[in-house]
């Protein structure tokens, strides 16, 4: 979906889709996730959402002060570089890794890292290049400790691939944008398929009913299914130069919210509201950072 901001007090207010679930990921000042929701959410049209911590009792309520982001109008949701779409790794990262990378992660057997190993063959089709990058991300996988996570614990700087991008890789320097598509892929735990319709094994007549369900129960008339950014190939363009070279941090987003929907709810988080919004205890993230909302 994208983005909104978070207000130096740790509260947040903003609409959202209504009967969509939705997954919650505070985000750094560079768009690298701090902590991992565990469960999803989602809202009835024109219902208003509170929240007052996930380790809360249910019947607890906030104390009755007013946050920044309650004196404010709900935030419209920054869509996140074009509009809403389900995220693959074929058509948001595959072309920024042949852009920057497959020149010189060829498949060539002769070249070799500092260790005298093969370096990873970065070319190809993208099926291939993901079997080849995933491995240099950290991440929680089948046999991962899926209890709740330390803050951090898979922040995007924990990871090889990362800590050798920003390190400066070869006279690699990627634009902001090129960051942000790696970093929300690592952000979501480095998934290939987008939908379930991708999927060679999946029942064609369960997502048919998936839909008709969706649209006469939930008024839902997005269907994630639906490819708008169909992959092609890019060719390589050799580094400028080759001393290496520190990216530069991102920045917050400029990108405008898109028009209201029609079918929406609102939500609200953050420390000591009066609708029941989560205090964030002076979290160090809290103050300038940002979130993003993905959809599974």
């Amino acid at each position: 979906l994208g983005e909104v901001d978070v207000e130096a007090d740790g509260s947040c207010m903003f609409e959202a889709p209504a009967n969509l679930p939705l997954v919650l990921q505070p985000l750094d000042a560079n768009g690298k996730h701090l902590q991992e929701m565990r469960s999803w959410c989602a809202g009835m049209p024109g219902e208003f959402l509170s929240c007052i911590g996930c380790h809360q009792m249910q019947n607890y309520a906030s104390p009755n002060q007013r946050t920044i982001a309650s004196r404010k109008p709900p935030q419209q949701i920054q869509p996140w570089y074009g509009p809403r779409r389900a995220f693959s790794f074929d058509r948001e990262v595959a072309n920024v890794i042949e852009w920057r990378c497959s020149g010189c992660h060829d498949g060539n057997p002769a070249k070799k890292n500092v260790l005298g190993q093969p370096i990873p063959k970065l070319n190809g089709k993208p099926r291939e290049i993901y079997d080849n990058l995933h491995p240099y991300v950290r991440r929680n996988g089948p046999e991962g400790d899926y209890h709740l996570l330390t803050p951090l614990e898979f922040h995007a700087d924990t990871s090889e691939l990362w800590q050798r991008l920003e390190k400066g890789h070869h006279g690699v320097v990627l634009t902001g944008e090129e960051q942000s598509r790696i970093l929300t892929w690592m952000n979501i735990n480095v998934p290939f398929w987008g939908t379930w319709g991708e999927i060679e094994k999946a029942d064609k007549r369960i997502l048919s009913k998936r839909r008709e369900l969706e649209r006469e129960v939930a008024n839902l008339h997005f269907d994630p299914d639906v490819i708008i950014n169909p992959y092609h190939p890019v060719a390589f363009e050799p580094p400028a130069g080759k001393k290496p070279q520190r990216m530069a941090r991102l920045r917050p987003s400029s990108r405008r919210p898109s028009p209201a929907r029609r079918r929406r709810s609102t939500w609200a988080t953050g420390s000591r509201s009066s609708c029941g919004a989560s205090r964030l205890d002076a979290s160090p993230w809290a103050v300038g950072a940002k979130r993003r909302w993905s959809v599974p």
